[in-house]
């Protein structure tokens, strides 16, 4: 177990080296404590409103911290080439604010996509369009669709339909399958 904690020690040490800790300002320099909350532990006592209003405080000298972390980074990041910005949009250490400024010169920077030009619609484009995407099933599935409308387009339009038109009686005998005629 001595091991692995001084492994950690020394992966922090580095890190507090390397200055890619995300806490810098909310750790005192110089190894004293710079809460007021300091003067409790040595035995003083204070109300709880004072020590919501000292939380408060410290909070608020929190966010500061990390917005100033957070612009630091911004101007570090906004030095580089726009290619070289973007793996560093998805950076936890800026807040949202500066993620979003980040954004915005990169698509600045960077050209926009050009639009997309539709090709002319051929039967063999489509084939070829749908042969990678579903294979022979699919290909045979659309040609058996389109034949079996095609079919049912002129069935439907040769149905017995038409009026026929007439100044004569035409007298028709219909014979039902029980035998009985119908004139």
């Amino acid at each position: 177990m001595t091991g692995f904690v001084s492994k950690l020690r020394a992966f922090f040490t580095r890190q507090v080296k390397a200055g890619r800790c995300g806490n810098e300002a909310a750790r005192p320099r110089g190894g004293r404590r710079t809460s007021k909350t300091a003067s409790a532990d040595e035995g003083r006592t204070s109300s709880p409103l004072q020590r919501i209003e000292e939380a408060r405080r410290d909070a608020q000298a929190a966010a500061n911290a990390i917005a100033r972390i957070s612009a630091r980074y911004l101007r570090d990041f906004l030095a580089l080439p726009p290619r070289l910005r973007l793996p560093h949009l998805g950076d936890p250490a800026l807040t949202p604010s500066d993620k979003s400024e980040l954004e915005r010169s990169v698509r600045s920077a960077l050209p926009s996509s050009s639009i997309l030009r539709l090709p002319r619609w051929k039967l063999t484009n489509l084939v070829r369009g749908l042969w990678p995407s579903c294979g022979y099933e699919c290909i045979v599935t659309f040609v058996l669709l389109i034949a079996g409308g095609l079919l049912t387009a002129t069935a439907w339009n040769n149905t017995g339909s038409r009026i026929v038109g007439s100044d004569n009686a035409w007298p028709v005998d219909w014979t039902l399958p029980d035998g009985t005629l119908l004139t």
